[in-house]
């Protein structure tokens, strides 16, 4: 950037993990960048889990739920498997689970197909907001995630540690009335927490921040 446009960059981090994850000594914005969830069009209004088994999903490209999907029994599991380089390949999953590559499904169809939508961080991912889990929690699944997350998600998700996981499904899908209430919750939460407008806002703010930065007369380092 100092080569090209012949000034420092500015970082404006994507949540607060990444700005706890950056070096000291760079120039950072007083705000980090909103997660943005674009929840328009049509969605489905759902009433409870599917009749028979409840259909549990996850992202792995930016989730570690093996372990605990490995947990659950009759549950019909599906997939979006990870899209990394050639040299990290994909974890090995139970031939009974269902794995879609990401160029074959897209997020809001692969969302719809699930009752429940698993999120595990990986223990290395600086990150702290998960977009698919946002946007799992946006088309109406009940999304389960680990119970530090609480104050980043709110109502857009229910709270478990892995070795609760399978009683929260099993609770949930036996009662219709507490899972579309909570499948309610997360479609509320989502669109007004993450509106695109946030992201506009908050692009302007930069910008303006830097144009007054640029506008200040230079002062001298002493005073004689």
């Amino acid at each position: 950037v100092r080569r090209v446009f012949g000034r420092s960059a500015v970082w404006c981090p994507q949540d607060p993990g990444v700005r706890a994850s950056l070096p000291p000594g760079l120039d950072v914005t007083e705000r980090d960048l909103p997660a943005v969830v674009d929840a328009s069009g049509w969605h489905a209004i759902r009433a409870g889990a599917a009749e028979g088994e409840p259909i549990v999903g996850a992202d792995l490209c930016d989730s570690d739920p093996i372990a605990t999907l490995a947990r659950l029994s009759d549950v019909d599991v599906r997939l979006r498997l990870g899209d990394g380089p050639p040299e990290c390949p994909a974890p090995r999953v139970p031939p009974a689970w269902l794995g879609f590559p990401p160029a074959a499904v897209a997020p809001r169809p692969f969302h719809h197909q699930l009752d429940f939508y698993l999120h595990v961080p990986h223990p290395a991912a600086a990150e702290t907001l998960s977009r698919p889990a946002l946007e799992a929690a946006a088309a109406g699944c009940v999304v389960i995630m680990p119970e530090r997350s609480a104050a980043l998600y709110g109502d857009a998700a229910v709270y478990a540690e892995p070795s609760s996981v399978p009683e929260v499904i099993r609770r949930y899908a036996a009662d219709q009335a507490l899972f579309a209430e909570q499948s309610r919750r997360a479609r509320a939460v989502v669109p007004r927490a993450h509106h695109p407008e946030l992201f506009v806002g908050a692009l302007m703010g930069v910008s303006a921040t830097a144009t007054a930065a640029r506008s200040q007369p230079s002062r001298p380092t002493s005073w004689p």
